[in-house]
């Protein structure tokens, strides 16, 4: 069985899908803005603790407010381990923030050769 429910995030996205009868595999796609967490996502996330159940797989398609911040809530609120994977479409996004903080000069020449190309901005 599958179920999906789509919330309203006004311009974002945010979408939940669940796999299964009794021990459903949920996957959240996006978690809309901080109130879509508040709004729709929070009472789900209670419903799938009641259920004795995690969330295995959360989809975090990339870094606007609109998709992320319910995450962030979702997150901030949850125990570890509640959240069983993330996939994250934004790997360049975190490695050139990480860079720029550590003044990125000498990692940015060792990596300089690899499959990426990692920026600094200072």
């Amino acid at each position: 069985m599958l179920s999906i429910k789509l919330f309203p995030a006004e311009y974002g996205d945010c979408i939940l899908l669940s796999i299964g009868k009794e021990n459903q595999y949920n996957i959240l796609i996006d978690g809309g803005l901080s109130k879509t967490y508040q709004k729709h996502i929070k009472s789900e996330i209670h419903h799938i603790k009641k259920m004795k159940q995690k969330i295995g797989l959360v989809v975090c398609t990339h870094m606007d407010n609109d998709h992320i911040c319910g995450l962030i809530q979702l997150l901030k609120e949850t125990s570890s381990g509640f959240v069983e994977n993330i996939w994250y479409n934004g790997f360049l996004q975190i490695v050139n923030k990480i860079l720029n903080i550590l003044s990125c000069e000498k990692l940015r020449d060792m990596t300089s050769n690899h499959f990426c190309q990692m920026r600094c901005y200072n």
